[in-house]
């Protein structure tokens, strides 16, 4: 509410960087995803009180899958299964789309677009699929699962409480 004032009469912009996982269930990913849906509820409910107010402010909520990054590339290397490439999309192409965005104020940007729309088709026609992991199985999740918490330990990334 402070900022609202603000917001109106510059006619602003409120850019939201959320994740697919936002969107869709993924496993041993509870708490992750559930702060995801939280800020995606929050900036959805937003969005919907400007448009009602018609508001001069528009949301642009960001659901990113995963992105090519030398980070999530040397997380996979080590591991037996690869991100299919309808599933993994260009940095530089993500940060071009964020900025086509905000200049033509769109609402939703999904990417990559393959992977987060036969993601959201899953979920919502097929709700017994209860297990997203691109195709793996259950004991193949776990054990890379267990895996990629080994590797980020190693590279000394830990597990923070931001969302």
């Amino acid at each position: 509410r402070l900022f609202m004032p603000y917001l109106e009469a510059s006619s602003g912009q409120v850019h939201v960087t959320s994740s697919v996982s936002g969107i869709l269930p993924f496993f041993r990913a509870g708490l992750y995803t559930s702060t995801k849906h939280a800020l995606n509820g929050f900036y959805k409910s937003l969005q919907q009180e400007l448009l009602l107010k018609k508001s001069p402010v528009t949301v642009s909520i960001f659901s990113f899958g995963f992105i090519a990054t030398d980070e999530l590339k040397v997380l996979f290397s080590r591991e037996a299964r690869k991100i299919p490439d309808f599933a993994l999309g260009d940095l530089e192409e993500a940060a071009q789309l964020m900025l086509a965005a905000a200049i033509t104020r769109q609402e939703d940007v999904d990417y990559p677009w393959v992977a987060n729309k036969i993601g959201r088709f899953i979920v919502t026609f097929t709700p017994s699929n209860k297990v997203l992991t691109y195709g793996v199985t259950y004991d193949k999740a776990v054990e890379a699962s267990v895996e990629t918490a080994k590797i980020s330990k190693e590279m000394g990334y830990q597990r923070d409480n931001r969302i």
